[in-house]
C-alpha cells in the first residue's frame, strides 16, 4: 500500500502483523526491516522483487510475491536452496490462475 494506514487495514489487526513506512529505494532501509522478519511478504512492484529476494537470501529469510518469475528471479533459485529458504512467487488470483 502507499499508506500506512491502508496497509494497517490490510492487516486486519492480526497480532504478528506490521505496517511500516518504508523508502524502497533506501536498500539499507529495506535490509534493515527484512532482517527483522520472518517472512517477506513483497507486494511491491515486480521490478523491486530481485533487491528484496536477494536481501532475504542473504538474511536466510522466505519470500512470497503475486509475480512472475523473471530471469533475475530465477538466478535466486540456487542461493535461495543453498539458503534453506523459500522464494515463491505467482501466488494470486493471476498469474496464480495460470497454473490451474
Amino acid at each position: 500500500s502507499r499508506t500506512v494506514s491502508k496497509a494497517e487495514s490490510l492487516i486486519n489487526g492480526h497480532p504478528r502483523g506490521v505496517a511500516v513506512a518504508l523508502d524502497v529505494s533506501n536498500e539499507a532501509e529495506l535490509e534493515a526491516l527484512i532482517s527483522q522478519t520472518d517472512l517477506a511478504v513483497s507486494m511491491l512492484p515486480y521490478v523491486y522483487h530481485p533487491t528484496v529476494a536477494a536481501l532475504c537470501v542473504k538474511h536466510r529469510k522466505h519470500m512470497v510475491t503475486t509475480s512472475y518469475v523473471k530471469e533475475q528471479m530465477q538466478a535466486l533459485d540456487g542461493p535461495a536452496k543453498e539458503a534453506g529458504i523459500i522464494l515463491l512467487n505467482e501466488i494470486g488470483v493471476d498469474p496464480g490462475i495460470d497454473h490451474m
